[in-house]
């Protein structure tokens, strides 16, 4: 039982990793489809990869834990990031579009988790927090 339990919390890895990244690479292309001309090289999408990751890690942790200004650092941490690259307004819309759709992914990532952890795990965030 407790085995069954881990694999459990275990599943959310690839959901916030591979599943989002799939889903905001699927988004993007289906909306963005002159962004061929931004001459993105192979090399910056594997990071970008990392980057949504990371930042879907830290938000979902940062709900989880009931630390909400940890969005809007990752938010402010991206935008600083990408400040000079805004002025083009495909690059613009193709950031915010990436950004906004990793973000709700992991929102739903933290949802899901809680309400497995509330109804299946170990109560690892407290009895009162995957209440829906």
């Amino acid at each position: 039982m407790i085995a069954l339990q881990v694999l459990g919390y275990l599943v959310f890895i690839p959901l916030v990793w591979q599943l989002g990244n799939l889903l905001v690479r699927l988004l993007l292309d289906k909306c963005s489809p002159g962004v061929a001309g931004l001459n993105i090289q192979p090399a910056e999408l594997n990071v970008g990869r990392y980057i949504g990751l990371l930042e879907r890690v830290l938000i979902v942790v940062g709900i989880l834990r009931g630390s909400w200004e940890v969005m809007a650092a990752v938010i402010a941490l991206k935008t600083v990031a990408r400040y000079k690259d805004l002025d083009e307004q495909i690059t613009a819309e193709y950031f915010l579009v990436g950004s906004l759709a990793s973000i709700l992914w992991a929102l739903v990532i933290a949802y899901l988790f809680s309400l497995y952890d509330h109804a299946y795990g170990f109560q690892l965030l407290g009895q009162n927090s995957a209440s829906p």
